[in-house]
């Protein structure tokens, strides 16, 4: 029997298979519709075939157990499994932030273009900084939002390419440098205190700075609009040094 709507079409056991493999979001499943295709379905069989039909209804109802226990709030408990899978992901949160921040040390140091640094701080910066969150207390998410962000450190992670520790690297830093470079030296600070609302507010800057540089604008009053929002840009950048590095704990970090 193939179901049909809006974003899927083909057989219903499939459809049981995408959903609880997580592959599908279950509120994008109109169950409605699904009852109605199988209850159209069973009409139109000649002979009825009670295991048939019992087949069927077995997949239907476990699509409507899944949506039920989504839209319902999170009261029960939950299975051995999922409860199993959530407590190893969560004993193991500090890991993953390790990981996540040797990719960040090294983006630091590599991350040249707008393109390198989108994905560093949209990605994998944004991944540490949720995990951080949820180690810190700040946040209280399930598994299965926590999942994809560790996915995004471990799909990137290379033991290799990733070896430095954040604390290892060395960034020059001063009055004379560049807002990229105080930015940078900044950014590592901030994870490695844990700062995670700065170190995002500032690598977010940084992505901003590098985009607006490489957006050649035409006519003047563009250019002035530009020029204002960098200032911004720029200034919210050295708030943060001039507060951050003016002092004696800081100097072990910079040369």
């Amino acid at each position: 029997m193939d179901i049909k709507l809006k974003d899927f079409e083909g057989p219903l056991d499939l459809l049981l298979h995408l959903v609880s493999k997580y592959q599908m979001d279950i509120y994008d499943v109109p169950i409605t519709e699904v009852i109605e295709q199988y209850l159209a379905y069973i009409s139109t069989l000649q002979a009825m075939r009670l295991e048939v039909a019992g087949e069927y209804m077995v997949m239907a109802s476990q699509l409507m157990l899944i949506k039920s226990r989504k839209l319902l709030p999170k009261v029960a408990e939950v299975s051995d499994l999922e409860d199993d899978l959530e407590q190893d992901l969560l004993s193991q949160i500090e890991e993953y932030i390790e990981k996540a921040e040797k990719i960040i040390g090294y983006n630091l140091v590599q991350s040249k273009t707008v393109e390198d640094w989108r994905h560093a701080h949209q990605d994998i910066l944004l991944s540490w900084y949720v995990l951080k969150e949820q180690l810190l207390g700040a946040r209280d998410e399930d598994y299965d939002f926590l999942s994809k962000y560790v996915k995004n450190i471990n799909d990137e992670y290379d033991s290799q390419k990733h070896k430095a520790r954040l604390d290892e690297l060395k960034f020059k830093a001063d009055e004379h440098s560049t807002e990229i470079d105080k930015g940078r030296a900044l950014v590592q600070k901030f994870v490695m205190e844990g700062h995670t609302k700065y170190a995002r507010e500032v690598s977010n800057n940084i992505y901003r700075l590098l985009s607006e540089s490489e957006n050649i604008v035409e006519n003047e009053t563009g250019r002035h609009l530009q020029e204002s929002y960098m200032k911004d840009m720029k200034e919210n950048i050295n708030k943060h040094y001039q507060k951050e590095f003016h002092t004696e704990k800081l100097k072990h970090y910079t040369k």
